[in-house]
């Protein structure tokens, strides 16, 4: 009985509970760096910084216009004078002269009504705007989808 007794003892010994772990850590978000073109958010407030310490006061030809001829016209200039269009205004065209020969032609099959819209998806595909995006057309819609294309 005696033994009992001290193992009943011992069993109602408690342990103490281990002391509470302090918080850990959280970690700071990840900054990343800003993409350009993405925000000018971060430009203008580096801009802002500058000219709050003075970094744009003493520039030469402050408060002058600025003459944007030279080198960075070239590339418009040249591209204009020598008549070259970006591959999706071309297609456009091309469209274009396609709908007014099936217009004019009256009776239209399938098969051309199919690759002319074959058309029209590549040049949705490649404009740059999702505005500029024409819709499909059908015998019914072809002389009322002229207007749009000219």
């Amino acid at each position: 009985m005696w033994f009992r007794k001290k193992s009943e003892k011992t069993f109602k010994q408690t342990i103490p509970a281990p002391p509470p772990r302090p918080p850990e850590p959280v970690p700071e978000p990840l900054t990343r760096r800003p993409v350009a073109g993405a925000s000018s958010d971060w430009l203008d407030e580096i801009i802002a910084e500058h000219q709050q310490q003075g970094a744009f006061d003493n520039l030469p030809g402050s408060g002058r216009p600025l003459h944007l001829e030279g080198d960075f016209d070239m590339a418009s200039h040249l591209l204009k004078n020598s008549q070259v269009l970006p591959p999706w205004l071309d297609l456009q065209k091309e469209i274009r002269r396609d709908i007014q020969n099936l217009a004019e032609k009256g009776a239209v099959s399938s098969d051309e009504v199919e690759a002319l819209n074959a058309k029209i998806s590549r040049f949705n595909r490649s404009c740059p705007s999702p505005s500029m995006q024409r819709p499909l057309v059908t015998p019914a819609t072809l002389k009322e989808q002229l207007p749009r294309w000219e």
